[in-house]
């Protein structure tokens, strides 16, 4: 029997068809289907489109986004992995383009 993800309640649900304990013992894959699946919010879907696809040519730590992608389901809350452009109203800054994560 295939898991639909759709017919689990929470994340509860989702550790027992694994037969894991914890979100630290899902897979990488795993916890990224859960992310996906809706669950967690729109702004963690789209975050995690970022973290898979990078966004203008670049990607972001996908061993940092991982973790703090475990924490935020551990803790019930969403995901959020932005873009910050080096772009301002002056010109461009002195620090590089870089991606900012966070749970929210």
């Amino acid at each position: 029997m295939e898991l639909i993800i759709e017919n689990c309640i929470d994340i509860k649900d989702y550790l027992k068809y694994y037969n894991v304990s914890s979100v630290d013992d899902l897979t990488e894959k795993q916890v990224l289907a859960w992310a996906k699946a809706g669950k967690m919010g729109l702004t963690t879907e789209l975050s995690v489109d970022i973290v898979e696809n990078g966004l203008f040519g670049q990607m972001p730590d996908r061993i940092k986004a991982i973790a703090i992608l475990r924490q935020a389901i551990k803790e019930h809350k969403e995901f959020q992995c932005v873009f910050i452009d080096n772009e301002s109203s002056d010109g461009p800054n002195d620090c590089d383009s870089y991606f900012e994560m966070s749970v929210l």
